[in-house]
């Protein structure tokens, strides 16, 4: 089997978000560097200030001595006693000021040191941290290695397309074989999935059995569920040129994959795509059921090889004309 790749939008976007948390990193080592400066300076600033103080507090108390000493030297010995009696409450006084500027120094540095390490560990944790968007990507891309695992296996004329994309969405993998043309949405999730026609929603349960998540819908940010995104996708690149070049393809068949070991489909009502799987039952056999399906399956309607490859052409170059279309949007 033959695999192109027209994109890697997961490995992109995971590669963007990537670099979003670089820039926040640097942003926020910058923020502490600035931090740690102007404390610096307000420390040093206050401990200037703080040793001036208690020199001054020092040199009141030795004055207080040699005052009282002189009481003593002149043998005014009640005037000493009674000096040193105030000279003690006043030492005392000058002391407590004094260890209160001390305390006073000791507290801002603690203080500063909190906020400075506060902001370390906030550092760190962005460093390890992972948005529920990269989880999203991350569990996205080993889904879709699952899948092209899965059709590893397939002949020498299956082409698969990975990445192609046009102004309803992306399509994550494309199959074009002898049997027809089949859109592939991949799905990585953990739980109990209901499908009731386009609404999806999914269930998730603990080890034990437990519930831990009841009915959450499975939509995209555009609000539209996997069946909604493969159909419209689709339906555009099924559009009046591809029917009018090539006319054997009748429809493109869509499929809803779900990979995860974990997922189980409980409910399947009314769907909208072809089919809807999950991985472990196209494991064995997987593509005899999906061949079942395809538009071209019938032996007089099934492509040659020539058509296979002019196909997969026009659905390179469609993607790439949306994707000039994009960029030029974006200039």
């Amino acid at each position: 089997m033959k695999i192109v790749v027209l994109s890697d939008h997961t490995a992109t976007r995971l590669k963007e978000k990537g670099q979003e948390r670089e820039k926040e990193i640097g942003n926020l080592e910058d923020q502490y560097k600035e931090q740690e400066r102007v404390y610096t300076k307000e420390y040093m600033e206050l401990e200037e200030r703080t040793d001036r103080e208690i020199r001054l507090l020092d040199a009141r108390i030795a004055e207080e001595k040699t005052k009282n000493d002189l009481f003593w030297t002149d043998k005014r010995y009640f005037r000493y006693i009674f000096g040193c009696i105030v000279s003690f409450i006043k030492t005392m006084t000058l002391k407590k000021e004094k260890a209160d500027l001390k305390e006073r120094l000791s507290r801002k540095r603690t203080q500063n040191d909190r906020i400075l390490r506060s902001m370390r560990v906030n550092i760190a944790s962005r460093s390890v941290y992972v948005s529920d968007d990269e989880k999203a990507f991350i569990a996205g891309s080993e889904g879709e290695k699952k899948v092209d695992d899965l059709f590893m296996s397939c002949p020498d004329n299956f082409i698969f397309i990975a990445g192609y994309k046009n102004f309803k969405g992306e399509i994550d993998r494309i199959l074009v074989c002898p049997h027809g043309v089949l859109a592939i949405e991949i799905k990585n999730l953990n739980g109990r999935i209901t499908v009731i026609g386009d609404s999806w929603s999914i269930e998730k349960y603990d080890n034990y059995g437990n519930l831990v998540e009841s009915a959450r819908p499975i939509q995209d940010k555009g609000g539209r569920s996997p069946s909604e995104q493969v159909n419209r996708s689709a339906d555009v690149l099924h559009g009046a040129e591809f029917k009018r070049r090539f006319p054997k393809v009748e429809k493109v068949a869509r499929m809803a994959l779900c990979v995860h070991p974990k997922s189980k489909l409980i409910k399947i009502r009314g769907a909208t795509v072809d089919i809807i799987a999950d991985y472990d039952s196209l494991k064995d056999d997987g593509w005899n059921k999906i061949a079942q399906v395809m538009p071209n399956r019938l032996q007089e309607k099934r492509l040659t090889d020539e058509e296979i490859g002019q196909i997969a052409a026009f659905i390179e170059r469609d993607h790439n004309y949306h994707e000039r279309k994009r960029e030029n949007r974006r200039r």
